[in-house]
């Protein structure tokens, strides 16, 4: 059996520069999300190094290098009190309709999606 051409651990602080620097030069430009809306280097520039940060620091991150070094993958994760992050958002600001989710479901192959709105 072959050794693989990469290598996965845990991530730790000194990580956060190279985690940082693959968000903005592969994450920013590789989802269709970030693309669609036309986000640029200078609209994250400032939030990726504080969400690469926060998530390091719960020891959950995982980073996939080569065995050159070069960052290929990560998955941030963390634990966040959300009443710590963000006041406790007031529903009367929204209307009805958006108000309403979508609720996840399996399908037949066991793939996660969403039913309609309800």
């Amino acid at each position: 059996m072959s050794t693989p051409d990469f290598s996965v651990s845990f991530a730790t602080s000194s990580d956060v520069h190279d985690i940082t620097e693959f968000m903005l030069t592969d994450f920013l430009f590789s989802r269709s999300m970030n693309a669609a809306i036309g986000m640029t280097r200078e609209d994250v520039v400032d939030r990726y190094p504080v969400i690469t940060k926060a998530s390091v620091s719960s020891g959950t991150c995982v980073v996939v290098r080569t065995n050159d070094g070069e960052v290929i993958g990560i998955r941030l994760t963390g634990f966040q009190d959300r009443n710590q992050i963000t006041p406790v958002l007031d529903d009367s600001l929204f209307t009805p309709r958006m108000l309403k989710t979508r609720h996840p479901h399996q399908d037949q192959r066991g793939e996660m999606g969403f039913d309609s709105l309800r």
